[in-house]
């Protein structure tokens, strides 16, 4: 698990760009508790599935390490490229 005080590559991303976790979920297909616990590391096992949709969502932005092992990338930043060039729909 992410530390409290330490913020996880995916929650630097949804925040910087503006969506709420209920946002990032339904548009992936996951429920938001599920969403919430992946998030913040909070669960042993994402599906393969789940990671995948979650790198389509936020393009290349963030890879599926980030995701899978955020306490490896504590200090990964959020390029302002990322935040609005690979947003859905824009």
């Amino acid at each position: 698990m992410a530390s409290q005080n330490q913020l996880t590559p995916l929650r630097k991303l949804r925040e910087a760009r503006g969506v709420s976790q209920s946002e990032v979920a339904a548009a992936v297909g996951i429920d938001q508790p599920t969403y919430s616990k992946i998030e913040n590391k909070d669960t042993q096992y994402v599906s393969k599935k789940d990671i995948q949709a979650l790198c389509r969502y936020f393009g290349s932005a963030i890879t599926e390490l980030h995701i899978m092992f955020p306490d490896r990338y504590p200090d990964y930043a959020i390029l302002q490229e990322h935040v609005t060039q690979d947003a859905p729909g824009m």
